[in-house]
């Protein structure tokens, strides 16, 4: 699957405005070594590597070949690295851990955590935002509806949720056993808005169906494609003509 930079960009307006808010709350001192963890198309990576020009900002893509896109240059003080988020290896490098958006597609997050802590300086923190519990609920039903069609359903039998959304609560005592200390994971909802069906399309056709569309066989793909966007499109449609998909976001702070 192949898309270009404008169609990511249009159909994922709100999530970066949501990561540059998350962003704006970090306090620099502009000689932090940073880690973001699952960059996407780089936008965030390359405002961090400029609040931080004493320091260095390194960017892991866990999505880029699915996107079939490159990000694009940046400062000297940033570098992109393609890697696997259970492979990572630059002990007590940082100072901060920072993602926004994307760590709901880590299932394992007891591995990830312990990996993580030890990625972090003395005292370095992490600062991250996912989703949570209760995230995307027109698409959620919608999906388990269309899974369940007969045409679809012997196809998801043992079929593996490709997400992972945690309550507060649980989540908590995640960081508490890998060691974190100083810890806060707090629940917030946002209004996901779209102009129009084609906007709403274009979020669907990014990553959100790939591991669905990847369990049926290649002629139910299509098909199976659009009744989930026929479905949440019908749910997502408001008076006015725009379209609003409900999404609930884990942020998370903590401190090695």
């Amino acid at each position: 699957m192949s898309l270009n930079r404008s169609i990511f960009e249009k159909a994922t307006k709100h999530n970066r405005e949501w990561g540059c808010a998350l962003l704006d709350g970090l306090e620099l001192t502009g000689s932090e070594r940073i880690l973001d963890l699952g960059c996407g198309d780089g936008a965030c990576s390359r405002l961090l590597a400029g609040r931080v020009p004493r320091g260095s900002v390194t960017a892991v893509s866990f999505s880029q070949p699915e996107l079939g896109m490159e990000p694009p240059e940046g400062p000297e003080n940033l570098r992109f690295v393609p890697m696997d988020p259970y492979s990572l290896s630059f002990p007590g490098e940082f100072d901060l851990i920072f993602s926004h958006g994307i760590l709901h597609w880590v299932l394992d997050h007891r591995q990830l955590l312990s990996r993580l802590r030890g990625l972090l300086r003395a005292g370095g923190r992490i600062c991250w935002e996912f989703g949570a519990a209760g995230n995307c609920d027109a698409l959620r039903r919608t999906l388990l509806q269309t899974m369940d069609d007969p045409e679809y359903r012997e196809y998801f039998k043992g079929f593996e949720w490709p997400w992972y959304m945690p309550a507060a609560e649980e989540y908590r005592g995640l960081l508490a056993e890998a060691g974190f200390t100083c810890i806060r994971a707090e629940e917030a909802a946002f209004r996901g808005l779209f102009e129009s069906p084609e906007e709403v399309l274009a979020w669907l056709d990014m990553l959100s169906l790939l591991p669905f569309r990847d369990a049926l066989p290649e002629h139910l793909r299509e098909s199976f494609r659009d009744d989930v966007a026929v479905g949440v499109i019908g749910r997502c449609r408001k008076p006015g003509g725009i379209y609003e998909e409900q999404f609930r976001r884990l942020r998370v702070m903590a401190v090695r």
